[in-house]
């Protein structure tokens, strides 16, 4: 969900006819939250912190602010965990992507979802940003 939504704020921003006011993409993480998702697939770390997860509410504060909070307060692009933007990467953890290799996962996911005629906009964004 970072990659992309880097990718299509730059897409966003780069294409001619693509609305950018009012059109805004973010990235963010709940915290751990005590969620049947959390319960059912990873059992041993539910139960170990249990007394530490957020509860519903708490899960989805950060999104409903992002929903509800003026545009020109938020950083397009950006991932928000507790309402504030958060570094994107972990030193060591992998998680470094070149625009090239974002643009390559978003034509693979048009692909995917039967619409492979959008997967051009991922191109032109790269060439864009690599100028």
């Amino acid at each position: 969900q970072v990659a992309m939504a880097e990718h299509l704020t730059a897409a966003m921003a780069g294409q001619a006819g693509m609305p950018a006011a009012g059109v805004s993409f973010f990235s963010m993480h709940p915290g751990w939250a005590d969620t049947e998702g959390v319960r059912r697939s990873i059992p041993g770390f539910h139960k170990a912190y249990q007394h530490e997860l957020r509860d519903t509410h708490q899960g989805v504060d950060t999104i409903l602010w992002l929903a509800l909070e003026d545009e020109a307060k938020l950083q397009p692009g950006a991932f928000y965990l507790d309402r504030s933007p958060q570094p994107k990467h972990l030193t060591l953890g992998g998680t470094h992507y070149s625009p090239q290799q974002a643009a390559d996962l978003w034509g693979k996911l048009m692909q995917m979802a039967g619409l492979p005629g959008q997967a051009s906009a991922a191109a032109a964004v790269v060439g864009t940003a690599q100028q």
